[in-house]
């Protein structure tokens, strides 16, 4: 007898069979930009290549997107990585027009995503590759503190309060 496993096994939870999809899709997408970023990167093929990247992961984990898990941090996890999927995918909307706004959500897109790869492996010890995972664990508390810094920002502009102190004919100082 020869067996496989199926992630569609109905005996198999809804949650294990997200933890086994989402383990090969990124350890697929690893080994596939591995050996073909540098062929890609700075071409002219280089955004169908993205595309490409993007759409092997979308396809593998498009069934999960609607599912609810009972596991809560395993619920969030699974929607801030799809999160950073396709803040990656509306970055490519960008490409060849707005550099910077491409460039700057394609990032956004991948700190999400790390983010949750290393809470992923951290707390459901998904099988993934050790270089990449260490790789993303070098990068996660500087990810973290930036995030923590623009949270920060962010609050502090929306919180402001200006008060008018002074006004002539032409400025007005707050």
């Amino acid at each position: 007898l020869v067996g496989c496993k199926n992630t569609n096994d109905k005996n198999v939870s809804k949650e294990d069979q997200f933890k086994t999809a989402i383990a090969e899709s990124i350890n697929n997408r690893w080994k596939y930009t591995d050996k073909n970023d540098d062929l890609n990167i700075g071409t002219d093929s280089e955004l169908d290549y993205l595309k490409e990247v993007l759409k092997g992961e979308e396809d593998k984990l498009d069934k999960f997107k609607n599912v609810k898990f009972e596991d809560k941090k395993l619920d969030q996890l699974k929607n801030e990585y799809i999160k950073g999927l396709n803040e990656q995918k509306d970055s490519l909307n960008y490409y060849g027009v707005d550099y910077d706004a491409c460039t700057e959500k394609w990032n956004k897109g991948l700190i999400d995503r790390e983010i949750a790869i290393n809470e992923l492996y951290d707390q459901y010890k998904l099988d993934l590759d050790k270089k990449h995972i260490k790789d993303i664990q070098g990068k996660i508390d500087a990810i973290k503190e930036t995030q923590k810094n623009n949270e920060q920002i962010e609050s502090m502009v929306k919180n402001i309060k200006f008060t008018k102190s002074e006004e002539d004919e032409v400025w007005s100082t707050y």
